[in-house]
C-alpha cells in the first residue's frame, strides 16, 4: 500500500527542496521503496538537485496526457529512489485545473511504491493546500526565523479551512461565506460548516459531509539555531487556532555542507555522509520510517474511488450524460 507523505512551508526559501531529497535517500537506504514527486508547480527543482539535466517524460507530460501514467515518468535516481520531475513552464502546468489535480492524485496513490515524498510548492495557493491535504502524513519545513513561523502558522491554517470547506458541496450557498470569512478558532469553522449542513438538510438542499478531522502536522525546523525557539513559538499560535499540539519530527543544523551539497548537486547524506546534517536527515527518516510503519493508509475524501471503509480501490464513477435543461451532478464539479 503506498504512503502518501507531503512537505509543504509557508514561503520559499527554508529548504524545502533539500530537505525532500536528503529524507528519500535516508528512507531508500532503510528499505524503503520511495518516490520523489515534485508537484512545485511552476518551480519544481527536485530534478536540479540531483544533477538529472536530460529532457525526458515528466509531470507536464502526464498532465498535457502525452503519457497515459505517472509509473511513464518515473525516473531511477538510486536504488530503491525514483523521481517524477515537475512538468515544463506551462500554463497548465503552472495552475492544473481540478479534474488536472484529481487525476494526477489518484495516479500517485497507485504508484508502486512504498511512500512517495510530494515537494508542494511554496505559498499557500489553493493548488498547495490541496496537494498538502492530500497526504496521508504531513509535514512542514520552517526555519527560526519569526516570519517563517507566521508564514508556516498562516498554511496550516489555511489548510484546515480549504480541507473542512471542500466538505460543502460546490452549490451549497454557505461555501462562499465560508471561504470568505476569516477564522480566530477552528472550532469556530468546524460549528459554521455543521451548522450549514443542518440548514441545508432541513431545506432539502445539498448534505455537508462530516467534517473532517485534520491530520495535525509534523514539523522539520531547517537551518535550526534556536529551533526549540522556533518551534515552540509555532505550536503556541498553532494551538490556540488547532485546539491541538503539532508535532516535532527533528530539526537540521545550519551546515556549510549543505550549502556546499545543492553547488555539487548531490544532497548531502551522499557528499557529507559523516556530517551532522547527514546524521540529522538520517535520524528524521529514521522517525519517518517508524510513523510509516504505524500509519493506516486511510486515504483523503478528495480523491473519487477512494472506499476508506473497505480500503480497498474502485473504479471511479462514469460522468453522467444530462438531458438539457437538468441541473448538473455535483460530484463531478469544480471546487
Amino acid at each position: 500500500m503506498t504512503t502518501i507523505v507531503t512537505v509543504a512551508s509557508g514561503k520559499g526559501g527554508v529548504g524545502k527542496s533539500v530537505v525532500v531529497t536528503n529524507l528519500g535517500l535516508a528512507l531508500a537506504a532503510r528499505g524503503r521503496r520511495v518516490v520523489l514527486a515534485d508537484l512545485d508547480v511552476g518551480g519544481a527543482n527536485l530534478a536540479t538537485l540531483f544533477g538529472e539535466f536530460e529532457a525526458g517524460p515528466d509531470l507536464g507530460a502526464f498532465l498535457a496526457r502525452d503519457i497515459r501514467d505517472l509509473e511513464s515518468a518515473r525516473r531511477p535516481l538510486r536504488r530503491n529512489l525514483s523521481l517524477i520531475a515537475g512538468g515544463g513552464e506551462t500554463l497548465a502546468t503552472a495552475s492544473p485545473n481540478w479534474a488536472m489535480k484529481q487525476r494526477l492524485l489518484r495516479q500517485l496513490a497507485n504508484l508502486d511504491a512504498d511512500v512517495v515524498l510530494i515537494d508542494v510548492g511554496a505559498g499557500a495557493n489553493n493548488h498547495a493546500l490541496d496537494f498538502f491535504n492530500s497526504g496521508d502524513l504531513r509535514i512542514i519545513v520552517t526555519v527560526p526565523e519569526p516570519t517563517a513561523s507566521v508564514d508556516a502558522y498562516r498554511f496550516v491554517k489555511l489548510a484546515t479551512i480549504r480541507e473542512s470547506v471542500r466538505s460543502v458541496p460546490t452549490r451549497n450557498p454557505v461555501r462562499r461565506r465560508l471561504e470568505r470569512r476569516d477564522y480566530g478558532a477552528a472550532r469556530d469553522l468546524w460549528r459554521t460548516v455543521e451548522m450549514a449542513g443542518s440548514e441545508r438538510a432541513g431545506a432539502g438542499g445539498d448534505p455537508v459531509e462530516r467534517r473532517p478531522d485534520p491530520a495535525i502536522p509534523w514539523v522539520i525546523v531547517n537551518q535550526a539555531l534556536g529551533a526549540k525557539r522556533a518551534f515552540e513559538r509555532l505550536q503556541l499560535v498553532v494551538r490556540r487556532f488547532l485546539g491541538r499540539d503539532l508535532q516535532l519530527l527533528g530539526e537540521i543544523p545550519r551546515s556549510g555542507e549543505v550549502v556546499a551539497s545543492v553547488s555539487d548537486f548531490l544532497p548531502v547524506v551522499e557528499s557529507a555522509p559523516d556530517s551532522r546534517a547527514a546524521e540529522a536527515f538520517r535520524a528524521i527518516a529514521g522517525k519517518l520510517d517508524h510513523q510509516l510503519a504505524r500509519l493506516a493508509p486511510v486515504r483523503p475524501a478528495a480523491l473519487p474511488g477512494w472506499d476508506a471503509g473497505r480500503q480497498e480501490r474502485r473504479a471511479p464513477l462514469p460522468p453522467r450524460r444530462r438531458r438539457r435543461g437538468s441541473e448538473p451532478d455535483p460530484r463531478f464539479e469544480s471546487p
